[in-house]
């Protein structure tokens, strides 16, 4: 899972609801929040809390970057764990939006006659207290906690046979997005990432879904001929030598990943997964499908799928979004 994942995903279901019960127990008011960040938006830290790895690129302008770092060396100097998180999440979700790239839906560069002019500071205050506003609503009555087992669903070592009730995922879409690489400026800002070699290396250990992270050249054969005829025509049509081992590694790798919600679900327990099938050079990879046969060959009892949406390659084929539901 990409770390920073993990980071939104704690703000959102753990220290927010902390900092609603502080905020209704008149522990801390909003006007405090706001003399904090007046406080971390002008005071000069004593030294700068993050490595520009990206030096020499253009994906922020001169003053922006220079605010960015200021902004991010005063949010790690606060105590209070619970506004340190809320204050770091309000800056990764603008991390993009002031820069000079967007997302569309790979990150890259905006044309240069459009890029940013919004100032860091100015979004980081609007974001903040939009966030502080929607806490201050919240319901506090249970407070919850995402926490982290096993970086990857491949093995999900740390989880007991039969210990879950419930999976809800979501696995990467082949030929989709470098989910890595999208997340590189959120990455970088939180300070799980200091080096190139850090993007390498998530990339490394993430499912193979792209070109760039297909490492490995080499791929056997799958026991199912429906997935060996997909290979089959995609190599008879590949213009890049990443694209067939990517292609039959993804299915390799999803069989793992399968293996282990299967192993860890309970008996009677259910898997939802949000997936969508693909297409490379004009072939089409029925995804979906090819995960229903995975599911049945490592023993869910039943599958089915709900539709949810249309969807285009960029050569216009039609493809479709879906929830697979799997059953132990």
């Amino acid at each position: 899972i990409n770390p920073v994942m993990k980071l939104i995903g704690e703000g959102k279901t753990h220290h927010s609801f902390r900092l609603a019960r502080k905020i209704k127990r008149g522990d801390l008011t909003k006007n405090e929040i706001y003399l904090l960040m007046k406080k971390v938006i002008d005071k000069e830290p004593e030294e700068n809390y993050l490595t520009n790895i990206f030096k020499g690129k253009h994906y922020y302008s001169r003053e922006n970057l220079r605010q960015i770092f200021k902004i991010r060396s005063n949010i790690e100097a606060i105590e209070d764990e619970d506004l340190k998180i809320i204050f770091l999440l309000s800056l990764l979700s603008i991390s993009v939006e002031i820069s000079n790239l967007k997302r569309s839906p790979d990150l890259k560069y905006r044309p240069k006659e459009l890029w940013n002019t919004k100032k860091a500071k100015v979004e980081f205050e609007k974001r903040l207290m939009q966030i502080i506003s929607d806490i201050c609503n919240l319901e506090v009555y249970a407070i919850g906690r995402a926490k982290i087992y096993c970086s990857s669903a491949e093995s999900l070592k740390w989880t007991a046979d039969g210990d879950v009730d419930l999976i809800i995922t979501s696995p990467p879409y082949l030929n989709g997005t470098n989910y890595c690489r999208n997340t590189k400026l959120e990455l970088w800002l939180s300070g799980l990432l200091q080096t190139d070699a850090d993007l390498k290396n998530l990339r490394k250990a993430s499912i193979t879904c792209s070109i760039n992270t297909a490492q490995n050249r080499t791929f056997e054969m799958f026991s199912i001929k429906e997935i060996n005829k997909t290979i089959k025509a995609i190599r008879r049509k590949a213009y890049d030598p990443r694209i067939t081992p990517m292609v039959a590694n993804y299915f390799h790798e999803m069989w793992h990943v399968t293996e282990s919600m299967y192993r860890v679900l309970r008996k009677g327990g259910v898997a939802y997964s949000v997936m969508g099938d693909s297409a490379f050079n004009n072939v089409h990879i029925p995804t979906h499908k090819h995960l229903e046969r995975i599911a049945k060959e490592v023993g869910f009892s039943s599958t089915h799928e709900v539709f949810l949406r249309e969807r285009r390659s960029r050569g216009g084929m039609k493809l479709c979004e879906v929830v697979q539901i799997f059953k132990k």
